[in-house]
């Protein structure tokens, strides 16, 4: 396997602590729950945006080639500078990440900076109100930014989720929360991914049915590793984010939108969208409809075509699966991913614990359950400070029809390089899994895979760096990153430190 070695020899390296190489030492940030200063009197904000994700930044640029020349996928692409420029629109799962949280991590940091000077965290009493005060205005700056602005929000992010798998096929299409700047309706903005063609959505089942069901469930992939990556910075970094009303949100809207199909009304407001003057034109109609009734009814129809009905206009197929279309032994499987989902509720950040402090430090946890290809990965998200020793484990537990398997990822993110006079902050990460051979709901047979991720901070001053991120994966499922199949991505960009003295 391509990369096996290498993820084999990294997780000998991180529980060794990277050892004392000549001229180079590598050592754990000493950071606990006791030690730190950065408390709720000292705000802190961390921005980090990556500027450069390659290849995705190639491919979306062949992406763009296709759609600008009205082209469907598969055949040759010559993209110009021109369709560089136009690929911007389009970022990356991480780079998407990470402008949603930079946005809402910046909402918190002020809420947090008033409420210290409006009500005093002193003492007991006046930290718990000033704790409730920071989530009440900064829920309400949450709406704000999610349903008025849009873009760069959660809705923004679910909908670029959706476009990552479509895009790393050259499949052209948009992203209608951008119709907010052509309406300056919010309300009105359509929350869809269009167009795409027919033919491509057929071929991209035909030639990488993996691929195209993990397109339908990544939008609230994305929702979830947003609250993965804010968790990491309430407990590493210390930043004491206001969001337990977000958190909330976020996770009931997931869970809702999985839910959606057991309302009376499903099928009959898919046949009122499909007669919406609007959705006339293939080009302009959502290229899934609603997620996870498509899902659930390509993932069992597995091997077979893809098939939808004819558009009661003439033009093309309706992309939308009703309720009534699914077999009893779908909908039943579908009901029970609505009701495990709620399990993503279960985790102390829901009503604003970030850290629980002990003798030898603190841990935090979070409970998971994301939908994907194959069917599902559930497990558990552990945050550990174990005297100043910071680490991340992640357990998952991948499950198709037939196959329970496992996996675990293991996260330091507290080291450092000293390099003569310099400092250099790192963050390491491996996983190993099993997973189904294809990626299949049917598979009977386990393919192991893992990865490998590394990124570097070079500090210029105490609060402005540049940082280097590599990460190597074999074919899998990994939350986050577009690829099903093997690859290495580098990511460059900017990283900010800011933090309130008071």
């Amino acid at each position: 396997m391509k990369y096996f070695k290498l993820i084999l020899t990294f997780s000998l390296i991180v529980q060794v602590g990277f050892g004392q190489p000549t001229n180079v030492s590598l050592v754990p940030i000493k950071d606990t729950i006791a030690e730190t200063t950065m408390s709720i009197k000292n705000p802190r904000l961390i921005l980090y945006l990556p500027v450069l994700d390659l290849p995705y930044l190639h491919i979306s640029s062949q992406m763009t080639y296709n759609k600008r020349l009205n082209l469907i996928a598969g055949g040759s692409t010559n993209p110009t500078f021109q369709d560089y420029l136009m690929g911007l629109e389009n970022p990356s799962m991480q780079q998407v990440l990470a402008t949603t949280k930079n946005l809402h991590a910046t909402n918190y940091y002020f809420n947090n900076i008033l409420w210290n000077k409006w009500v005093k965290p002193s003492d007991k009493k006046h930290k718990i109100l000033n704790r409730i005060g920071t989530n009440v205005t900064s829920t309400a700056l949450d709406l704000f930014l999610a349903y008025i602005v849009v873009v760069p929000g959660p809705v923004w992010l679910h909908e670029q989720f959706h476009r990552g798998g479509l895009t790393i096929e050259n499949i052209g299409n948009d992203n209608g929360a951008y119709d907010i700047f052509k309406t300056l309706r919010p309300f009105d903005v359509p929350y869809i991914v269009d167009n795409v063609k027919d033919q491509d959505l057929i071929n991209f089942k035909k030639n990488n049915p993996a691929g195209l069901l993990r397109s339908y469930t990544s939008g609230i992939e994305g929702q979830y590793e947003l609250l993965r990556n804010m968790r990491k910075d309430n407990f590493f970094k210390k930043t004491n984010y206001s969001n337990a009303g977000f958190n909330i949100l976020v996770t009931q809207h997931a869970v809702g939108y999985v839910n959606l199909h057991k309302t009376a009304a499903y099928d009959s407001d898919v046949d009122l969208e499909n007669r919406d003057p609007v959705v006339l034109k293939v080009k302009d109609r959502d290229y899934v409809g609603g997620d996870f009734t498509a899902w659930v009814y390509d993932m069992h129809r597995q091997g077979q075509p893809l098939y939808r009905t004819p558009h009661p206009s003439g033009m093309g197929f309706q992309r939308n699966v009703k309720r009534g279309e699914l077999s009893a032994e779908e909908e039943k499987y579908l009901n029970k991913m609505g009701a495990m989902s709620y399990i993503n509720f279960l985790s102390p950040e829901m009503i604003g614990i970030t850290a629980i402090p002990t003798k030898w430090g603190a841990y935090n946890f979070a409970a998971k359950h994301m939908l994907n290809s194959f069917g599902y990965d559930i497990g558990a998200d552990i945050f550990l400070d174990v005297k100043g020793h910071q680490y991340f484990v992640g357990l998952h537990g991948y499950k198709n029809q037939s196959q329970f398997l496992p996996g675990i990822e293991i996260e330091k993110p507290d080291l450092t390089v000293k390099l003569k006079n310099k400092t250099i902050p790192i963050s390491a990460r491996a996983m190993l899994w099993a997973q189904p051979k294809n990626l299949l709901f049917k598979d009977t047979k386990a393919q192991p895979g893992g990865l490998i991720q590394m990124r570097a901070n070079y500090p210029l001053t105490n609060k402005f760096s540049f940082f280097a991120d590599c990460e190597a994966k074999s074919k899998g499922f990994v939350a986050g990153n577009a690829y099903l199949n093997s690859n290495f991505s580098f990511r460059t960009g900017i990283y900010l430190d800011f933090q309130q003295k008071n």
